[in-house]
Parts: structure tokens; C-alpha cells; sequence
């Protein structure tokens, strides 16, 4: 019988983890696990980032492919700012690597983990001159965030890079796909849509042949090129982040579909000299809704300051007595 090319052993290990099904890993089979091995193992990638992973599927098979080429200036990276709210798979359910009963921290060598918005790590990314051979985009699964994740990293791929996209059975995803298709007609695309939750392919199409790769690792690893970056920086960068992501977590609730929700509930409470209490709307707020009623108690323990002025102003034009108490609602 033939030896197979990878050991079920560990595809078995790989496909234990959280969330690998949605990738279409079972068993000892490595689903689309096995085209982000490949791919990131054909190119040879120096630097691999994944933006989002619950359990850490991904990440680990592209620093496993940089550990199995053997490449000794490699990183990869894991960018997570864990805001359950954006959608299903964050790191905090059981089994994700952000739990005690996962070792993705500690077992993967060569992993840096920036937990902070991938709008900011693509700055932080740039700052430090780093280019990107391998892009795997599973973060904020909106069409907005997807969008935004490509724009804001297409700029720092390598020329041989290679991007590939999970989730494309959601409706957002495959309408995030449809903008990137238009607004860049120069990406080339495969799609995988029945494997797992659907994974596509995508990288930019290429005017003429490119320059076949040096058929060594010797030949083809560049030694001075820049794939880290500085732990004094990560740890200031990742800071700044976090609390930038405090707010920006609840900006899905602005979308129309939520803020329909007040047009329903003034309906039903606005009324002449009524005192209304409201625990927690930001980044919306009943004061734009209300007609009649004539004060607001308005309890508010995340809001921004830019939000509050906004409010105050809302309720002076409309002549609504707005008290704010920025504590928790115990209060």
C-alpha cells in the first residue's frame, strides 16, 4: 500500500480543532486545510497572515508549512481582536485558542498573535515594512469588514502573494465578493463554495509570465528581509487597538436594520411630558426619535465623547431635558 504524502496522525490532530469543519476538515482529512498548506508551501511563504480564527485551524497550517520548508526568517501571524459580536467562531467559545484547553499560544513556534483590529494591524504591518506572501481573510464576516480587510491589505502583498477567503456560503461574504470583483478587476478568482462553509481563492492576474522560483530554498529565502516586528511596538500598537475596539464592537448595531427597532419602540412610548429611560443604546439613541416626550434619562457605559456631543445636540434642538449617566446601569 502507498504511504500517504501526509501523515494521518497529525491531519487527525489538525482536524480536531474548533471550528476546522467549517473548512471542511473531518477525521484525518484536512478539508481546504490542505490548499492553505499547499499554497503557502508552493510560493514559500516568508510571511503568512490570517486575519480571524476561532480555534486556530489556520494559522497553525501556514506556520506548519514555513516549518516544514524550513525557512529561518518566517513568521506568521494571527489577527484577532475578539469581538464575539461581529459574528460566530471568536476564540472565547470552548475550544477556541483564546481558552485555557487550547495551546495555540504556546505550542506553535514562530506565531505572533496581534489582538487588535485588522484596520490597525495593517498599519502596524506597513509601518514596519513588512510585505505578505500569504493573506487568509476570516475576521469580520459583514460585507463592509470583508471589503474593508482586502483594501486595507492589498496593498501590503508580496508579488507572488497568494489570498484566500473563508465563509462564502454567507450572504455578506459573497456580496463583499461581488464589490472586490468589481472595484478590482485585476484579482483572478477560484472558488470552493462546497467545501466546508466555501473557501475562495484569489490573487492578483498577472500581465506575463512570472519568474519560475529557484529550485532551492537557499535560492529563494531572502535572509534580510523584514518579517517581524518589534515587541515594544506590538505591545503599545495592541493597546491602543483594544481600546479603539471597546467602541467600534458595537458599530453593527448603526446598520438600518437595528436602528429600525427605535422607529417601532418610539411608537409606542413617545408621549407629551413623558420621561423616558434608555440603558445602553449607543451608537444609537431614542433622543432622535422622540417627538412628544420631554426628557431622557439616558444611561450610557460605553460611549464615545464624539457620541455624547452628538446627543446633547439632538436633545437641545428638540427640546428634550437629556440627563447621561456614563456609569454601569446598576446606577
Amino acid at each position: 500500500m502507498a504511504q500517504p504524502l501526509f501523515d494521518k496522525n497529525i491531519s487527525k490532530t489538525f482536524a480536531s480543532i474548533i471550528f476546522s469543519e467549517s473548512h471542511g476538515a473531518f477525521d484525518d482529512h484536512l478539508g481546504a486545510g490542505a490548499i492553505y498548506y499547499a499554497l503557502a508551501t508552493m510560493i514559500r511563504s516568508q510571511v503568512s497572515v490570517c486575519i480571524g480564527s476561532g480555534g486556530g485551524f489556520v494559522p497553525r497550517l501556514l506556520r506548519q508549512a514555513q516549518l516544514d520548508l524550513g525557512l529561518s526568517n518566517a513568521q506568521t501571524y494571527l489577527i484577532d481582536a475578539n469581538i464575539p459580536d461581529l459574528g460566530f467562531g471568536h476564540p472565547m467559545q470552548p475550544g477556541g485558542w483564546l481558552t485555557p484547553d487550547n495551546d495555540l499560544q504556546t505550542a506553535v513556534p514562530g506565531l505572533t498573535i496581534l489582538c487588535m483590529l485588522s484596520s490597525d494591524a495593517a498599519k502596524l504591518l506597513g509601518s514596519g515594512g513588512i510585505s505578505i506572501d500569504y493573506l487568509h481573510i476570516d475576521g469580520d464576516h459583514s460585507a463592509q469588514g470583508v471589503c474593508s480587510d482586502v483594501r486595507n491589505y492589498l496593498p501590503l502583498l508580496s508579488e507572488k502573494a497568494v489570498v484566500s477567503l473563508h465563509d462564502l456560503r454567507l450572504d455578506a461574504v459573497r456580496q463583499a465578493m461581488s464589490e472586490i470583483a468589481c472595484e478590482y478587476p485585476g484579482l483572478e478568482w477560484v472558488t470552493f463554495s462546497e467545501v466546508g462553509q466555501g473557501t475562495a481563492v484569489l490573487r492578483r492576474r498577472a500581465e506575463a509570465l512570472a519568474p519560475s522560483l529557484e529550485l532551492s530554498l537557499e535560492a529563494t529565502e531572502d535572509l534580510r528581509r523584514v518579517t517581524s516586528l518589534s515587541p515594544s511596538i506590538i505591545g503599545s500598537e495592541v493597546e491602543r487597538s483594544q481600546k479603539k475596539a471597546r467602541y467600534e464592537r458595537w458599530n453593527y448595531l448603526a446598520t438600518p436594520a437595528y436602528r429600525f427597532r427605535y422607529d417601532i419602540a418610539a411608537k409606542a412610548i413617545d408621549a407629551p411630558g413623558r420621561t423616558v429611560v434608555e440603558i445602553g443604546g449607543y451608537p444609537n439613541s431614542i433622543v432622535r426619535h422622540l417627538e412628544a416626550a420631554k426628557r431622557v434619562i439616558s444611561v450610557e457605559p460605553y460611549a464615545t465623547a464624539e457620541y455624547l456631543a452628538e446627543i446633547q445636540a439632538g436633545a437641545q434642538e428638540r427640546g428634550i431635558d437629556l440627563l447621561i449617566l456614563q456609569g454601569p446601569s446598576g446606577l
